[in-house]
């Protein structure tokens, strides 16, 4: 009898350690998306993209990030020149900016946020500069971070973009339901309907609109990342105003 206790105590503790132990390649990630077109476009999405757990396996990731904001009239507004430097486990984020004639330092580090400009810290509010990290890693991480939670995910349909058929979903995010959401926005993606790569993406701001094309990508240690980006300034209907931005990230460096 005590030996057929001590078989059922060693059977329980080994059906608890595999079930706390649950690897989470086994979790259903896309389970929260509840539209099940959309769950389907983003989970071939990220496959394409190298996969979630390729994703979620980075330790540092660095890359270099040159824009310039052009006026309406097509003029050099602004031109900025930055390092971006994040390790993922930590939260930790630092990002250097040449901006113009002017050096910046923008950090968040153990959830403490702060600005220096050429050598002197700035007094910014800690929440704009969290929102602008956030940001950052937002569009490097895409389409992964569409797998973050609270977001109110529709697919939408098929719609014409360039001439092209696309798939288009749209993301919601609602930072007074949720904390993990920086700012209450409203986006839209645009997925090729041979891969579901995402070839563009919609978001209402404020008091105007944008539409980001991807033009080129670049697949570092097997993650599709971006390469070239164009911004354009469109009226509520998606007609292109005029060219506001224009990007190119390279030297990617990728550390698991």
């Amino acid at each position: 009898m005590k030996f057929l206790n001590l078989a059922k105590l060693i059977i329980v503790s080994l059906l608890f350690a595999c079930s706390s132990n649950t690897d989470k390649n086994t979790i259903d990630r896309y389970a929260h998306i509840k539209d099940i077109k959309a769950q389907e476009i983003i989970k071939r999405s990220i496959e394409d993209a190298g996969g979630i757990q390729q994703w979620e396996a980075i330790q540092t990731i660095r890359y270099k990030k040159n824009f310039t904001l052009l006026t309406e009239n097509g003029e050099i507004e602004k031109t900025f020149k930055q390092d971006h430097n994040y390790t993922l486990p930590s939260n930790e984020y630092i990002i250097r900016s040449e901006e113009n004639e002017d050096i910046l330092f923008t950090t968040g580090i153990d959830d403490q946020y702060a600005r220096n400009k050429n050598g002197e810290d700035l007094e910014v509010d800690p929440e704009s500069l969290r929102k602008s990290i956030n940001s950052s890693v937002y569009v490097l991480g895409i389409p992964f971070k569409l797998l973050d939670t609270g977001a109110d995910i529709k697919y939408l349909g098929e719609q014409e973009l360039n001439g092209s058929n696309v798939d288009v979903i749209q993301v919601g995010y609602n930072p007074d339901l949720h904390k993990n959401h920086s700012s209450k926005n409203l986006w839209k993606f645009y997925f090729d309907k041979d891969n579901s790569r995402i070839i563009a993406n919609w978001i209402e701001s404020a008091d105007h609109y944008n539409i980001v094309e991807n033009i080129e990508f670049i697949r570092v240690k097997g993650l599709l990342l971006h390469s070239k980006r164009k911004s354009y300034r469109v009226n509520e209907l998606g007609k292109k105003l005029y060219l506001r931005a224009d990007y190119h990230y390279f030297d990617y460096s990728v550390e698991y």
